[in-house]
């Protein structure tokens, strides 16, 4: 059966050329891609006109699909494997870009849906890996190695939630790729699969069902991982891609270096998810989380220490959706 490969773009069209040319190598060859410009139009037609798609053509039935302005349908120049792009009518954030593709698939008659970051370049044995990771007893979600494309060096393996702190752990950070891993003591510590590159099989998605939009981007990834049930995180060390981090909406591990846009909604989104899964002890977390700002102080951002604590009283105050302000 069929792996579907989904991968949300912003504006940002020579990102994505890459990251499907090296779709293009993967070892594993049956699997068909989504890519949801949630950006204007003009990137929509710049992105179905790249020299990474052949024989691109207007999808009649687009009006059916939800939240889109334009459905276009075609291949990889390289490789041939079938590509729909959709065109979104707004900016529908990272979860609701997601959500258009989910609600066209049927979980019964696929082998199971990856995620990808457009900033992200992919290893040829990588999905093939993954695919044989999934088949493993009650696995929902296959995490993998997420390298730094510049130092090479791992940013995760997946992540743990902290609630008492309001914030989460990269497992992994800083390991030399391709040195020995403990699979199962890293399986043992992940809470969720990072939204850069996840697997999600079959029975989690009927199990965990869309993702919640409410957080728009950021977090969304660790909600919908924290709904899998009884369903299992594996990971494998076979699997290994590489993540140009804040290429697109300016993340960064330097909190110096981090957008507003970036500081904001992760400080926000965090309180929400704290409010949603530690609805007794959430105060608790709150506190933790503002007091780990200080850091942003320590890190000579001053201006982003100020973006924080306005998240944080987003927050607290249930904002959801886009930021009504930064």
């Amino acid at each position: 059966m069929t792996v579907h490969i989904v991968i949300v773009a912003y504006n940002c069209t020579d990102l994505v050329s890459k990251c499907v040319e090296s779709l293009s190598n993967l070892i594993y060859k049956d699997f068909v891609v989504h890519v949801v410009e949630n950006g204007i139009k003009s990137s929509f037609e710049k992105l179905s006109t790249c020299a990474a798609f052949a024989n691109v053509r207007d999808v009649e039935a687009s009006i059916n699909i939800d939240r889109t302005s334009a459905v276009k349908q075609g291949i990889l120049a390289k490789g041939g494997n079938t590509v729909t792009l959709y065109h979104a009518t707004s900016n529908l954030g990272y979860s609701g870009a997601i959500n258009c593709v989910l609600r066209v698939l049927n979980p019964t008659i696929i082998t199971g849906v990856w995620i990808l970051n457009p900033d992200l370049e992919v290893e040829p044995l990588s999905l093939s890996a993954v695919v044989l990771t999934s088949k493993e007893p009650e696995t929902g979600l296959v995490a993998c190695v997420i390298a730094d494309t510049r130092s090479g060096r791992v940013q995760m393996y997946g992540g743990a939630w902290r609630p008492w702190f309001g914030r989460s752990r990269l497992v992994g950070l800083g390991d030399e790729v391709g040195t020995r891993v403990e699979v199962e003591q890293v399986q043992c510590e992940l809470d969720f699969v990072s939204g850069a590159a996840l697997f999600a099989c079959p029975g989690f998605l009927r199990t965990a069902g869309l993702m919640d939009e409410r957080y728009f981007l950021y977090c969304e990834e660790v909600d919908w991982c924290l709904r899998r049930g009884f369903w299992k995180i594996r990971f494998t060390a076979d699997a290994i891609v590489y993540h140009d981090h804040g290429a697109v909406i300016g993340s960064s591990t330097n909190r110096a270096h981090q957008s507003s846009l970036a500081v904001y909604l992760g400080e926000r989104n965090n309180i929400l998810l704290l409010k949603k899964f530690k609805p007794n002890s959430w105060p608790i977390g709150a506190v933790g989380s503002l007091l780990f700002m200080a850091k942003y102080a320590t890190s000579g951002s001053t201006a982003n220490l100020a973006t924080a604590l306005r998240g944080w009283y987003a927050g607290l105050r249930g904002e959801i959706g886009p930021p009504h302000r930064l």
